[in-house]
């Protein structure tokens, strides 16, 4: 397992959370969002800098892989071959991150799908306010939800199927759909 955080944070552990290796990058003050692994070797690590990272040694070495524009927040795939990660829009691959292209401009504070087709993600409004959008279409078209109000800003999110799901958000602010 795989975290990352402030300051160039990049652990390991290979035996359960007992124990974690400092793998953090020494050359970089950025701040490390996300990480995701499709085997024991290869990963994709999102930053505050404007490129995707790419490792394909367990995360010993890390390249460039992905000029983004903009800071990349979170990554996540549905199986080997398909995944999203958000910058300043949303991204998508369907062959294991070897190419990536851009399926909407609306950047994501968090996202989630539960198979190839069907996701949720959390879009900021302004005004302290956010939308938990749903796509059918892997992430092409998006339709609002749910919206917050009273600075409710949410920040995660994560679903376990496609009725049940939670957000979460600022000054404890907890949701949960069944529908």
């Amino acid at each position: 397992g795989y975290i990352v955080g402030y300051g160039n944070l990049i652990s390991k552990t290979s035996n359960g959370g007992t124990n974690w290796i400092d793998m953090s990058l020494p050359t970089t003050a950025e701040n490390m969002n996300s990480v995701w692994f499709l085997n024991e070797n290869t990963g994709f690590l999102c930053s505050t800098r404007d490129t995707l990272l790419y490792t394909t040694n367990g995360g010993i070495n890390w390249t460039n892989h992905f000029y983004t524009v903009y800071q990349s927040d979170r990554i996540f795939f549905i199986n080997g071959q398909t995944g999203w990660f958000t910058s300043n829009g949303l991204y998508k691959t369907t062959n294991a991150g070897i190419n990536w292209f851009q399926i909407s401009n609306q950047r994501a504070q968090s996202f989630i799908f539960i198979n190839e087709s069907t996701g949720w993600k959390i879009n900021y409004t302004g005004s302290g306010n956010n939308e938990l959008l749903k796509t059918t279409d892997g992430g092409v078209s998006w339709n609002v939800m749910f919206t917050t109000g009273n600075f409710r800003n949410l920040y995660s999110i994560d679903f376990i199927n496609e009725n049940t799901g939670w957000v979460c958000g600022y000054r404890g602010y907890i949701a949960k759909t069944e529908n």
